[in-house]
């Protein structure tokens, strides 16, 4: 059976302006139903990402410091205390559903240099994934061999993923409809773009700023070369808006919803 990945955006499931850091309790338990809905029981990766959780510590600890700095090590401790509580609420809320959920720290079995995820131990990923379980992986911190320590976002571990495992499906839940010219919480003429290639990509990345919160982890630009590299494998994206109910199920399902693709051509 065909393997899926699902990406949870921290802007979705969590306040990203709260402090101290807040999850949205209520659409973290509707999302969970709505994968418990539409999941055909294929092996299934959810990533989810950190929000005000992470972000918020993180840049005031600096965490993402080209060099190794002494501000550093309480800033992990303190990341990895609050990744573990927001952890906890998704796979209880997805156990709630009834899905078979399981939390895996991305941290423990990652490998980076230069920011840069190298090497992450998919041997128990798959494990788990052949007896039936959907590991629930999510941003952290993560040893790095030219920054000792640095941030591991969502969106690098569904890339290595998806290099990784070819999946059929990768789909990203954000709090917009998809991929705009401009931003749209800014901007009320901004254009959804239905579909992003190597054709189209310079021009696209040439209007997208950062997030309007809190982002360690570079924004929407980012994530858009990132989830780039995956789609020159010749692996489907979809990036869809999750606050709206029932289109990240309906995505699962392989349904037709409003969204951005990203695709190699």
């Amino acid at each position: 059976m065909a393997l899926a990945l699902l990406k949870l955006g921290g802007a979705v499931i969590t306040d990203k302006r709260a402090s101290p850091p807040k999850a949205r309790l209520d659409v973290l338990q509707r999302l969970a139903q709505e994968i418990h809905d539409h999941w055909d029981g294929s092996p299934l990766i959810i990533v989810h990402g950190a929000g005000c959780f992470g972000h918020i510590p993180a840049k005031q600890y600096d965490l993402t410091a080209a060099q190794w700095h002494e501000k550093k090590r309480l800033g992990t401790v303190i990341i990895r205390e609050y990744m573990h509580e927001l952890n906890g609420l998704v796979v209880h809320s997805l156990v709630q559903a009834k899905l078979p959920a399981m939390a895996f720290q991305p941290g423990a079995a990652a490998a980076m240099d230069q920011k840069k995820l190298q090497h992450f131990n998919l041997d128990i990923l798959q494990h788990w994934l052949h007896h039936g379980i959907i590991p629930v992986l999510y941003g952290d911190v993560a040893v790095d061999a030219s920054t000792g320590i640095d941030i591991l976002s969502g969106d690098q571990i569904i890339a290595y993923l998806a290099n990784a495992l070819k999946p059929e499906l990768v789909i990203l839940g954000t709090d917009v409809d998809g991929v705009f010219d401009c931003d749209p919480k800014q901007h009320a003429n901004a254009r959804m773009i239905a579909k992003i290639t190597s054709h189209n990509l310079h021009e696209v990345l040439q209007g997208l700023g950062g997030s309007q919160y809190v982002d360690v982890t570079g924004g929407m630009a980012q994530k858009v070369q990132e989830l780039m590299g995956i789609a020159q494998t010749g692996v489907p994206i979809q990036i869809i808006n999750a606050t709206v109910p029932d289109r990240l199920g309906l995505s699962l399902g392989r349904e037709n919803v409003v969204g951005t693709w990203i695709q190699s051509c």
